[in-house]
Order: structure tokens, then sequence, then C-alpha cells
């Protein structure tokens, strides 16, 4: 898939890029599951998030020129935003479970939930910021569904105090995720008019 888009040698554009996602994947589910937490942010940042944002630049816009059909070109730019939008909101998980103690209670009084709506907005921030410069629905409805699961999962109560905030930031952040993803779309199809 990756090769057809690129019209690039097979060996360059398709198997290089792909041993660098499995390796790092591979690393990064590893340290994940020993609980090395700050370790596996370093693994996804450089294993997977660096290798996904160049191909979404590289792959993704070349998909959309190259492609011979219509879907060709979303098959390839789609399994390349749903992914880049997975491991941006798992990123950012980590990012706060590293930076969160086991009671709670981070360095400076910040509690579990202020981090937790602290990466929140910074995940919404990126959201918008896909849909403003690519118009990427895609990424942004990872997003929603990410925001979604949290909402569900915090308001099934993790034990921390504050819950109850988090439930609300990631629901209204999933609502406005998906008005800007609503206007993304409507702004597409009134162009294509």
């Amino acid at each position: 898939m990756v090769a057809q888009a690129l019209h690039r040698p097979t060996l360059a554009a398709s198997i290089v890029p792909n041993l660098w996602l499995g390796a790092g994947n591979i690393a990064w589910v590893f340290s994940w599951a020993l609980n090395q937490l700050a370790l596996s942010c370093v693994f996804m940042v450089a294993g997977i998030l660096a290798p996904l944002i160049i191909m979404y630049h590289t792959i993704g816009e070349a998909a959309a020129v190259k492609a011979t059909t219509p879907l060709g070109a979303l098959s390839t730019r789609v399994w390349v935003s749903m992914y880049l939008g997975w491991i941006s909101v798992a990123t950012i998980v980590n990012f706060a479970g590293a930076g969160t103690p086991v009671d709670g209670v981070a360095h400076g009084g910040w509690s579990a939930s202020n981090w937790s709506i602290t990466m929140l907005t910074v995940a919404t921030l990126l959201g918008f910021l896909m849909l403003a410069l690519h118009s990427d629905t895609v990424y942004a409805g990872v997003l929603v569904w990410a925001f979604i699961a949290i909402a569900r999962n915090q308001g099934e109560g993790s034990g921390f105090p504050g819950d109850d905030r988090v439930v609300k930031a990631a629901s209204v952040y999933a609502i406005c995720l998906s008005v800007g993803i609503a206007a993304a779309l409507t702004v597409r199809c009134k162009w294509r008019k």
C-alpha cells in the first residue's frame, strides 16, 4: 500500500517504515507491559509517533495526488490518520501516567485529574490543529472516540478525587471536536460543489 502510494521501490517506501514502526511498537509494548512508563514514552515518540508524522506528510499527501483511484487515496490516508490519532492519544496518556505517582498527586501538588484535564486540552488543541491545517476529520474522530472512552472510564471512578471534572472535560472536548468535524465536513462539501 505504501509503495503504491509513493510509486517508489518497495524496500524504501514500504519495508523500512514498516520495520521502524514494528520495532517501535514492540519496544513500546514491552516497556509498557513492564510498567516502565517513562521508557515507553521514549519508544512511542521515537519509534511510533515520529515515523507516523513522516508518513502522514509523505505518504498521505502522495496518496491523494498519485493514487489511481479515490478509494486507494482514501484507504492510505485514513489508515495513517487513524494510526496517528490513536498514537497521539496514547502518547499523551502515557506522558500523563508517567508524570503522576501512584498516590495520584504529582510534583507541585497537581492531582491526577489536573494532569488528565491538561492532557485532554493538549489533545483537543491537536485535533483542532489537524482540522485547521489538513481538514483531517479522521484524526479528530479518533480523538472524539478516545474522549468518550475516557469519560466513560472515569465516570466509573478511578478512586482519585476530581474524576467528575475529567468526565466533564472529556465530554465537553468530545462535543467541541464533533462540532469541528461537522464544520470541516460542511466546508469540504461546499468547496467541492
